[in-house]
């Protein structure tokens, strides 16, 4: 039992240690940033840095939105079929905005 707890441990306690100093890339899509007195949710160009090699590494559609919402947000998720690949006018998300 301490065999399994005594490294899990440690381990909890470094990864509380880096995080309290800021160690290392942040990969939340969403960063906020303050833009003409409001502050919004932008995106991070260091999202898909985890999912991919250095050389491979995409960037997200550039989006902005507030932080202070005003309606129900609806998030799509998915690859070129939900983006609507090769005719975005034709994707999930359109629709919903048409909608």
């Amino acid at each position: 039992m301490l065999l399994l707890v005594l490294p899990s441990l440690l381990v909890l306690v470094l990864e509380g240690a880096l995080r309290l100093a800021h160690y290392g890339q942040s990969y939340r899509l969403f960063k906020k940033a303050d833009l003409g007195g409001k502050t919004y949710y932008i995106n991070d160009d260091f999202f898909t840095a985890k999912f991919f090699p250095p050389e491979m590494t995409r960037s997200t559609s550039p989006f902005r939105m507030e932080v202070t919402k005003h309606a129900y947000r609806i998030f799509v998720l998915g690859e070129s079929a939900a983006m609507g690949d090769p005719e975005p006018a034709f994707g999930a998300s359109r629709y919903l905005e048409v909608l």
